[in-house]
C-alpha cells in the first residue's frame, strides 16, 4: 500500500536530508528541535527520529491530529511532541496557532522543515512572507538565549506543477535580480545575458525558474537578519500522484545577529543563477547545453 503524501523519489529526498540532520546532530552534540510540517503520517519525523528532541509539528485541518499523535506515539516520542493547528505562515508570522499557544519559547529551532504539498507564491505573498519572520524569530531568540546554534537546517519543498500559484512571479524576479548585469566584467556579462534569455525560453523549467526566487528570497531574508546562507541543493523530483516537486536545502548561520548591517554571504547573482538543479541521481534536469557562466 502506498503511503499518502509520499513516493519512491520522496524517500531518497529525506534520506539525503537524514544526512544533514545527523551532521548537525553531532556537531551540537544533543538532540535537535525541529519545527515542521510532518503531514499526519510523518514521514520525515519517522525518518529522522534518532536525533531528534523537541518535535514542533504543525497540521492545517484538525482531523488530522489524532494521527498525528498516534504517530509520535508508535515512534516513541509522545513525550517529545507538540501539535500546532493552523497554517504554518500564519504561525510564523503571528507567533500563535489557531488557539493562540505560543511558539515563541520553543525558538530558536535547528531544523524547519517547509513541506508544502501546493505552490510557493500565491497571492497576498504569505509564504514568501512567513520565511522573512521566521529568520527573525530566529534572531531575536539567539539574542536572548545561550544555546549553542553553529547552524539551522531550512527545508523548503513545493509543487512545480503549471498551476500551482503566480508563475509570473519568478520571471519578474528573474528579471529584477539581473537588473545590474552590466556591471559584470564582459564575459560573465553576455554569459548572464545569455543565461537570462534561456530562463525565459520555452527550454526552461519552471524549477529553475522557482529555484532562482526561493535562492533570492532566502538570501535577502536570512542577511537582513544577520544570517550568512550556505545553499546546498535544489532537486527536482516526483511527488504523491507523480506531481512535479521541487526541494531546497539551506544551512543558516548566525553571523552577526543584531547588528543593522546586512550579511554578506558572498553569493552573487551570477552564482544564484548558475546553480544547477538535480534530480535525485544527481543529474542536472536541464542537461549538458543549457548556458552557464562560466562554461570551463
Amino acid at each position: 500500500m502506498s503511503i499518502p503524501f509520499s513516493s519512491r523519489e520522496k524517500a531518497l529526498i529525506r534520506e539525503s536530508c537524514l544526512q544533514e540532520v545527523a551532521t548537525l546532530q553531532t556537531k551540537v552534540n544533543r538532540l535537535l528541535t525541529y519545527l515542521g510540517l510532518p503531514s499526519p503520517w510523518m514521514g520525515d519525523i519517522t525518518s529522522w527520529h534518532p536525533y531528534l528532541g523537541h518535535i514542533l509539528a504543525v497540521e492545517m485541518e484538525e482531523r488530522f491530529i489524532p494521527d498525528l499523535v498516534d504517530h509520535a506515539y508508535t515512534l516513541g516520542l509522545i513525550y517529545q511532541f507538540s501539535y500546532y493547528i493552523g497554517d504554518i505562515d500564519q504561525i510564523l508570522q503571528l507567533g500563535t496557532d489557531k488557539y493562540g499557544r505560543s511558539l515563541e519559547n520553543s525558538f530558536p529551532v535547528d531544523l524547519v522543515n517547509l513541506d508544502y504539498c501546493s505552490g510557493l507564491v500565491y497571492k497576498g505573498f504569505e509564504r514568501i512572507a512567513a520565511l522573512e519572520s521566521l529568520f527573525r524569530r530566529q534572531a531575536r531568540s539567539l539574542l536572548t538565549k545561550d544555546i549553542k546554534l553553529p547552524y539551522f537546517l531550512l527545508f523548503i519543498t513545493h509543487s512545480c506543477h503549471p498551476s500551482a500559484g503566480k508563475q509570473k512571479i519568478s520571471k519578474e524576479y528573474i528579471t529584477y535580480l539581473t537588473k545590474d548585469k552590466a556591471l559584470y566584467q564582459d564575459h560573465i556579462r553576455q554569459n548572464m545575458e545569455a543565461l537570462t534569455d534561456w530562463y525565459f525560453s520555452e527550454e526552461c523549467s519552471l524549477e529553475y525558474r522557482h529555484k532562482v526566487f526561493v535562492f533570492g528570497k532566502v538570501l535577502q531574508f536570512a542577511q537582513e537578519a544577520g544570517f550568512r546562507v550556505s545553499m546546498k541543493t535544489a532537486v527536482a523530483y516526483r511527488g504523491d500522484n507523480e506531481t512535479p516537486m521541487i526541494h531546497y536545502q539551506f544551512e543558516i548561520y548566525p553571523h552577526s545577529v543584531g547588528s543593522p548591517i546586512p550579511v554578506d554571504s558572498r553569493i552573487t547573482v551570477p552564482y544564484i543563477l548558475d546553480f544547477p538543479v538535480v534530480d535525485v541521481s544527481g543529474h542536472d534536469i536541464a542537461g549538458s547545453d543549457r548556458p552557464r557562466i562560466d562554461p570551463a
